[in-house]
């Protein structure tokens, strides 16, 4: 069995199984239980250290019988396929992750796709939270370009899948929001306090309505026009798959920007959704 190993610098997440235990355990006070657990999420995904706290959140939401999720980030532009992660195995400090590897064969089958044989944080990064929070489920590791009918026909694949298999599948969509500041050549309303307010209050909770009320081509508009998200793709698959699955809204978690944990002019939004 081929097993995809760690591919992100020491920094992103702890190396060791001890570390990550030591981690969730700190964040574990902040979980939201909602009425009915979630069938899919949102969540950032920057290093542990700024943001594994709300990614923990959302994906704790999800239905806890789950027996295959999808990790659905981005990191794409328009003119990319879906990219999926061919090996047969996920690694993680928790031990290993084993690949739904029928459905991704089905997605080979109805979506352009291609292999994702490249370091990226937006899938890695939450894959020991899964393990954790789904000791015995199989994944399948997806980034999606931010286009809507590439979203649309993901979504459908993973739905159908887990009607036709009777298995109970739950969806990440994983991005963070807008990264502003000089370091990212993003200033539209200068630095300082007002920008923080500007992307807390405008481009971030713009983006972060779409997300509840599950427009997902307006949530894709913001993130292309106006910077509001950087892995909307993922997002979008969450949002189409919540709606497959007769949601109407979701519910917002927790939102934070990376400035309240490292003072800077530069600073990147997260928030929490589950559906």
């Amino acid at each position: 069995m081929k097993v995809r190993e760690r591919m992100l610098p020491p920094g992103w997440y702890p190396d060791e199984k001890e570390e990550v235990l030591e981690e969730i355990a700190g964040w574990k006070r902040l979980e939201r239980r909602l009425p009915t657990p979630a069938v899919a999420c949102i969540v950032p995904h920057a290093g542990w250290y700024f943001s594994g706290e709300l990614a923990f959140m959302g994906i704790r939401s999800l239905d806890p019988e789950a027996e295959v999720v999808a990790v659905v980030g981005g990191h794409l532009s328009e003119r990319s396929p879906l990219l999926y992660m061919p090996e047969d195995g996920l690694s993680t400090p928790l031990g290993d992750l084993p690949v739904e590897r029928p459905l991704v064969e089905a997605l080979r089958e109805h979506v352009p796709t291609e292999p994702d044989v490249y370091p990226d944080n937006t899938v890695e990064i939450q894959l020991p939270l899964v393990k954790y929070c789904f000791p015995h489920a199989s994944v399948v590791g997806l980034r999606c370009p931010p286009l809507l009918e590439v979203a649309e026909r993901t979504a459908r694949v993973l739905y159908d899948y887990g009607k036709e298999t009777g298995k109970k599948l739950v969806v990440i969509g994983s991005t963070d929001l807008t990264h502003y500041g000089p370091q990212y050549g993003f200033t539209p309303v200068g630095v300082g306090r007002q920008a923080e307010e500007w992307v807390r209050f405008s481009n971030d909770q713009a983006i972060i309505e779409a997300f509840i009320s599950l427009d997902t081509a307006r949530a894709l508009d913001l993130a292309l026009t106006r910077s509001a998200a950087c892995s909307c793709g993922g997002a979008a698959v969450a949002m189409e798959y919540a709606r497959l699955c007769g949601r109407e809204k979701g519910t917002l978690l927790a939102y934070m920007q990376s400035s309240e944990k490292h003072p800077s002019r530069s600073f990147v939004g997260y928030a929490a959704v589950a559906f």
